[in-house]
């Protein structure tokens, strides 16, 4: 089954939706894929807001940084509900600046992983070293390697002597944990299968605010580790 796109933006920033829509033009316009624009909206009545002919999916969160994960876990729930069996491809309003982005989405959605495929993105040193995110986490190779509860993959600072590809940090420098393997650069969006979007909301029992993660991809990963 082809996968679903959600292109994570805000009210602040439909310069970005328009920009994207025209560098991805060819790709939106074909008629078997399907896609949103997700936006939130804390006041909003109902959980979701659904505008089909503008491409357009509105949650009932917070609609700034921080609220992130849980704007983007009310999108999984939506497209659960209305496409139980649809896996998803996740990128930002600003996606596609570098040719290694654009020949992934393309990828991605063209030719979806096969079924015992639940996790996959850019690999990270497939980004250039200007332009690598490394605040994000690697998802899938966050999960494969298992680590204890609490342990957070966090890159540390560029301006440090350490390698963010082999070490891994928290936010308080509690403990380091030394690792050697690739990376996904989340920044460059992700593929989760239909499963791991299930698991994922079983995890959190359908409530967002359960959420007290601020890095969506580091949450996901949590998640699917823990199954």
């Amino acid at each position: 089954m082809s996968s679903f796109l959600l292109v994570i933006s805000c009210q602040a920033y439909r310069h970005r939706q328009e920009q994207f829509k025209s560098r991805f033009s060819q790709l939106l316009g074909q008629p078997s894929l399907e896609w949103v624009v997700v936006e939130a909206q804390p006041s909003l009545e109902q959980p979701f807001l659904y505008d089909e002919d503008n491409h357009r999916l509105t949650v009932r969160t917070g609609d700034g940084y921080l609220d992130l994960p849980k704007k983007l876990f009310s999108a999984f729930m939506w497209l659960n509900h209305t496409r139980p069996s649809a896996n998803m491809v996740k990128v930002d309003d600003d996606y596609g600046e570098l040719p290694s982005q654009v020949s992934w989405l393309e990828h991605i959605l063209k030719q979806p992983p096969g079924p015992t495929v639940h996790y996959t993105g850019l690999k990270w040193v497939d980004v250039p070293k200007a332009k690598r995110d490394i605040t994000q986490t690697c998802l899938a190779s966050y999960y494969l390697k298992g680590l204890a509860p609490g342990q957070a993959p966090l890159f540390p600072s560029s301006k440090g002597k350490r390698k963010p590809q082999n070490r891994l940090v928290s936010h308080d420098g509690r403990y380091q944990v030394v690792y050697s393997g690739g990376w996904y650069d989340g920044g460059s969006g992700y593929y989760l299968s239909a499963q791991a979007l299930l698991t994922i909301l079983r995890h959190y029992n359908g409530d967002p605010e359960q959420i007290k993660e601020i890095y969506e991809d580091k949450c996901w990963g949590d998640c699917l580790r823990l199954k």
